[in-house]
């Protein structure tokens, strides 16, 4: 169905930190109006001197792309500027950066929030945005697309931490793959034209799943029930992350706990039927 999702893990960083991390890519992340105290020598200066050259203004959105810098063993140096210091505000950031790595030949990417003294706070739900944002950045839809660009040859990504929170983050990524899974197979469905997006073939999918989910989707594929339109809005909802305020919203939040990466294909598969029927005709695929 969709991408195979990427290898996803956390990265402790001890004495060495940063800089002398052998990854392709490393990503910064920057909150506030003023980069942090204590940072690694190669870092805090390629950094400061950036900003006083007036290439990085520490306002959200920004995004710098540096090339070998001196003491820096990763080849490339991606800092993203967040809004704030929130889980959400890092996704974003995240997908900024991710906009000008994927295309690149980075295949390894460490990630991390700097804070005072080196890498700053990290919890699941900065992990869960982690593994989102990688996910929407290298997604392409090419099932019936032979034009489709080629993929990213991204297929690692670590995210930074301290010994103290690599077991909340790695919570984190296991229910971001979970979430991306749903995303990516939801998509799939929506982009694929009619005569692909059948009810024999969603039945097909129903077969692969366990009793309750195959349950939940066969209701798409009851007649009237336009399966691709069905499929079109439950990748909206997926995308815009509504489950909490949705009528199954607490059933959605069940499943995502989910830890066993076994459970990920039943996570995106009953996940086309978090929808109302009065809301198929407002579905939008992107």
């Amino acid at each position: 169905m969709g991408p195979t999702i990427m290898d996803f893990k956390t990265l402790a960083i001890g004495p060495t930190g940063l800089a002398a991390q052998a990854v392709d890519a490393l990503m910064l992340v920057v909150s506030g109006t003023a980069l942090p105290d204590g940072l690694e020598t190669p870092i805090a200066v390629a950094l400061r001197d950036a900003v006083d050259a007036g290439d990085l203004s520490l306002k959200a959105g920004q995004c710098l792309y540096l090339h070998r810098v001196p003491g820096v063993k990763a080849r490339r140096v991606c800092v993203v500027v967040a809004a704030d210091a929130s889980a959400k505000a890092f996704g974003k950031a995240a997908g900024t950066g991710l906009g000008t790595l994927k295309a690149g030949g980075t295949r390894s990417l460490l990630v991390a929030v700097l804070g005072q003294g080196g890498v700053g706070a990290v919890d699941a739900a900065v992990a869960e945005s982690l593994v989102l944002a990688v996910d929407e950045a290298v997604y392409v839809y090419r099932h019936t697309k032979p034009s489709a660009a080629p993929a990213s040859k991204l297929a690692s990504v670590a995210l930074a931490c301290s010994k103290a929170q690599a077991a909340d983050a790695q919570r984190g990524l296991v229910q971001g793959r979970g979430i991306a899974s749903g995303v990516a197979l939801a998509r799939e469905w929506a982009n694929r034209p009619g005569n692909h997006c059948t009810p024999t073939h969603l039945a097909a999918e129903a077969g692969e799943v366990h009793a309750p989910a195959r349950r939940l989707l066969q209701g798409l594929v009851a007649p009237g029930h336009r399966p691709r339109r069905l499929a079109a809005h439950a990748a909206v909802l997926v995308a815009q992350r509504q489950f909490p305020a949705h009528p199954v919203g607490q059933a959605v939040r069940a499943v995502e706990g989910q830890r066993a990466l076994g459970r990920q294909r039943q996570l995106g598969l009953a996940r086309h039927h978090l929808l109302d029927r009065d809301l198929q005709d407002r579905a939008v695929v992107h």
